[in-house]
């Protein structure tokens, strides 16, 4: 039953077919293969709308999903002790009966670690994609090296405001004091009463 997770390589020699575990969401897919060491550069993962596919030199694992995911929503990250994955369903809905499309994977198994109960899913979920790779490779994190760059823009709007505050209230200041606001005191006599005031004050 588990023949559709091992692939030929092109020297004839039949890969080897990893541990892996999976767990699942409404929305989403996680599997974790275990497998250590691995070059991330040598690592080739792809996801289409109905098939997961992983080979890393002698590893590999291929097999149709039991339902169908979105490939450019899909993540995965190649570290030290095991290949993370996530795949985003297409569409949000019940639990996968089960990963595969066809018979049992015979080394797949449930991640219960991460694995919840369709009841249990709270909003804030645990899993956490940040870092991760999509399909395009590293464009995938495209949207990363922007985000230093606005928040430099950030940083600079800091001092900027203090001193643009700073000037405003010179030239509301300068306002009243000609005259702009005085024409307002039947509206609300208190407040602005007070502001000819002061600036009569600090013209002595």
């Amino acid at each position: 039953a588990d023949l559709g997770i091992l692939e030929k390589s092109t020297g004839g020699k039949m890969s080897k077919a990893p541990n892996f575990k999976w767990a699942q969401r409404k929305d989403k897919i996680f599997l974790t293969i275990e497998v250590a060491n691995l070059d991330p550069a040598a690592t080739e993962i792809k996801v289409t709308e109905g098939n997961f596919s992983f080979k890393s030199g002698d590893w590999a694992i291929n097999f149709d999903t039991f339902g169908e995911m979105n490939p450019e929503e899909c993540k995965w990250t190649v570290g030290a002790r095991d290949v993370t994955v996530l795949l985003a369903r297409k569409e949000e809905g019940d639990y996968w009966d089960k990963l595969p499309k066809g018979g049992k994977i015979q080394n797949c198994k449930v991640d219960w670690d991460k694995w919840k109960d369709e009841d249990e899913v709270a909003d804030d979920d645990d899993f956490d994609s940040s870092g991760m790779q999509g399909p395009g490779g590293p464009g995938g994190m495209g949207g990363m090296p922007g985000m230093p760059g606005m928040g430099g823009m950030g940083g600079m709007g800091g001092p900027g405001g203090g001193m643009d505050m700073a000037a405003l209230q010179q030239m509301m200041g300068g306002m009243g004091g000609a005259g702009g606001m005085p024409d307002m005191p039947d509206s609300d006599d208190e407040d602005d009463d007070d502001i000819p005031g002061l600036e009569a004050d600090d013209g002595k």
